[in-house]
């Protein structure tokens, strides 16, 4: 349950500086999709985590970054220095010392990592076979909610609600036993962070070397 927790803690989003009419053309799942997936994200984020057996929210800071090879780095640098690599179908994770960290097999939170990489890149038509999925705009922008059918995500989460104009600004997770998650873009950035393309290495050795492995 620690890997899902950090993934929910992960829960994982997106400056704007244009807005989204609210005509029925651009007010469209498929039309939303494709704008997030066209905006590179590259930002730093706030997340806070309010859960019911603590009086105060958990407050951590980091940066997030989606690559050009469709790898989604989430790097935590307070309270606590941690990174995941996120892909399609893989996972990898750094300590604050930027070792890697081996990560036992866990169907549920595999099932998260891709729920999450799926939000992050755009990629919500994916999503419909697990969520009922809804939208709504305005001159303001656009949010979209996501209600779980009864499955394996029903059991941990309740809702999960992205706002956003151009680029996603807001996630909101409410899970099943009440606790909130809210991660929100503090700061937008062009450029591409070349401190956090060595993970991007790191993983790519590691699965070679995983590869190999199985051929020998």
């Amino acid at each position: 349950m620690k890997i899902v927790n950090s993934l929910l803690i992960l829960s994982f989003l997106f400056g704007a500086n244009a807005v989204i009419g609210a005509s029925a053309s651009t007010c469209q799942i498929k039309q939303i999709s494709q704008k997030i997936a066209k905006s590179e994200l590259h930002s730093d984020f706030i997340q806070t985590k309010e859960i019911k057996a603590l009086s105060r929210p958990l407050i951590s800071r980091g940066k997030i970054w989606l690559s050009p090879s469709n790898k989604l780095i989430w790097q935590v640098s307070s309270p606590l220095k941690s990174t995941m690599v996120i892909g399609a179908g893989e996972m990898y994770q750094f300590d604050k010392n930027d070792l890697p960290v081996e990560i036992p097999p866990n169907a549920i939170a595999n099932e998260i990592s891709t729920l999450f990489f799926n939000l992050l890149s755009g990629n919500l038509e994916s999503l419909k076979s697990h969520f009922t999925i809804t939208k709504q705009c305005n001159e303001m922008g656009w949010s979209i909610k996501l209600s779980p059918i009864k499955n394996e995500f029903s059991k941990l989460l309740k809702t999960i609600e992205l706002t956003g104009q151009v680029h996603i600004e807001s996630i909101l997770f409410e899970e099943s036993r009440g606790d909130l998650t809210k991660i929100r873009l503090t700061a937008l950035k062009e450029q591409a962070p070349q401190v956090l393309e060595k993970y991007l290495e790191v993983s790519r050795l590691d699965k070679k070397h995983s590869k190999e492995s199985r051929l020998e």
